[in-house]
Parts: structure tokens; C-alpha cells; sequence
């Protein structure tokens, strides 16, 4: 498993990719949020590789739930100050420390992802025939 560090215009962002299975990867970043808030946060989000090497990562849409994406940790960061390498860094390690719970939790997501789609799925298979 590797961290890639790297120092952008938003400041320090570390990020590990981890595959799941055949198609399904795993990246959890640590970076300075996007939002108008200051927090050095870290996301476990999930996405599809498809065949270019592309990741693809579905929001999701009223007839089907969206891929797994939840915040594994924040730390408020001053506005003024960019969060360091080291900070960034450590806030990363702990959220790698925590990667059985992390697993566990998108196992839990896409299983109660397939169990919604079967119930959806025979509700509708039911009331075309019915």
C-alpha cells in the first residue's frame, strides 16, 4: 500500500488507491476541503475502474444508490494556514490504520445496496405484471 504526497495549489494532498476487486477500487485521500470550510479532511470513497484505466464513481440517482463515499476523519485548519506535509501525513496514517472498519463498512454499503435493487426490482417486476 502507498501514499502518494504531493504538494498542490491547494496545499498538501496525500492519497492511496487500493483494489478492491476486479473493478472496484478503493482511494482514500487526505486533503484541504474544497468547500468554503478550512478542514484537512480524509474520504474513503469508491469508484468502477473501467476499461482505459479511468476511475468512475457514481453519485447515484433516484433508481439506484450511489457508489460508497464517507468521511473518515476532519480537523479544523486555519484559514490563514495551509495544513503542513507532516500534518497531513498523520491524519492519513490514522485513516489507513482504520482500513478493516473501512472495509467493513463498504461491504455493509453494497449489500444493502443489492438488497434495496431486489426489493426495487421485484416491486417493479410485480407491478408490470401485476
Amino acid at each position: 500500500m502507498q501514499i502518494k504526497l504531493v504538494n498542490t495549489s491547494n496545499g498538501w494532498q496525500a492519497e492511496t488507491t487500493i483494489d478492491l476487486d476486479q473493478h472496484r477500487v478503493l482511494v482514500i485521500r487526505t486533503a484541504r476541503a474544497q468547500t468554503g470550510l478550512s478542514d484537512l479532511v480524509t474520504r474513503a470513497t469508491v469508484s468502477t475502474r473501467v476499461d482505459d484505466n479511468t476511475l468512475i464513481h457514481d453519485v447515484g440517482s433516484d433508481s439506484r444508490a450511489a457508489d460508497f463515499d464517507q468521511l473518515v476523519a476532519s480537523s479544523p485548519c486555519s484559514l490563514l494556514k495551509e495544513p503542513t506535509e507532516k500534518l497531513v501525513h498523520e491524519q492519513h496514517d490514522k485513516a489507513l490504520a482504520a482500513l478493516r472498519l473501512i472495509h467493513a463498512r463498504i461491504e455493509q454499503h453494497y449489500q444493502e445496496d443489492a438488497s434495496l435493487c431486489d426489493a426495487a426490482c421485484r416491486e417493479e417486476l410485480g407491478h408490470v405484471h401485476g
